[in-house]
């Protein structure tokens, strides 16, 4: 009777031990992941006729789907972008006029034309700046990737002084910017010295 007791205890906290791992088990289970819903789903159609908030008749706008299916589409005013009414609808000259007009920010135009681009090389060795340097300092001080195969420069630049130098944005589009390669002074070691020694 004793033996019989033991062993059902046994079952019993072997019992209990499975029904927690099993328990455990269950967050190891592969869950299908959330897929993130599109917040702002689009959805390209062709003007049909010139609509005031839209553009011109012939052109490809994305609007959302909810506006294209229950309004645009069922009015007439728009087609669904499929490749027959690309065909049919698209205005060749709307889509020439998009692709040919050179879209550049004034802003950025003016800003490379102000800016004065400033090396440092250090004196007594010889140097050269060429359009990598050039390239390089753009992507240092400014922040601002500008293709090597975009720099032009006529020589490198192996002295001291102000030079232009001139940047292709697109195609016949040049911009002349100032670059002034000076000397790089080497920190005086004794005036920092002095410094330390009146804040002591």
């Amino acid at each position: 009777m004793l033996r019989l007791l033991q062993q059902t205890l046994r079952f019993e906290s072997l019992q209990k031990t499975c029904t927690r791992s099993m328990g455990k088990m269950d967050q190891f289970k592969w869950k299908r992941p959330k897929l993130r819903r599109n917040l702002n789903p689009r959805l390209s159609v062709i003007l049909k006729e010139d609509y005031e908030k839209l553009g011109q008749a012939g052109q490809l706008v994305p609007v959302k789907r909810g506006y294209a299916r229950n309004f645009l589409v069922p009015k007439g005013i728009a087609a669904y972008a499929t490749r027959e009414n690309m065909r049919k609808y698209l205005r060749e000259d709307a889509v020439e006029n998009v692709d040919s007009k050179p879209q550049i920010c004034p802003k950025f135009m003016a800003f490379l034309e102000k800016t004065n681009l400033k090396i440092k090389r250090k004196p007594n060795e010889f140097f050269e700046v060429n359009e990598h340097q050039i390239a390089l300092e753009y992507k240092r001080q400014y922040q601002l990737h500008v293709p090597v195969n975009c720099i032009t420069v006529q020589e490198p630049i192996r002295s001291y002084g102000e030079y232009l130098v001139n940047i292709a944005i697109k195609e016949g589009i040049v911009v002349p910017v100032k670059v002034s390669v000076g000397e790089k002074v080497p920190k005086d070691l004794s005036a920092e010295e002095e410094k330390r020694q009146l804040k002591i």
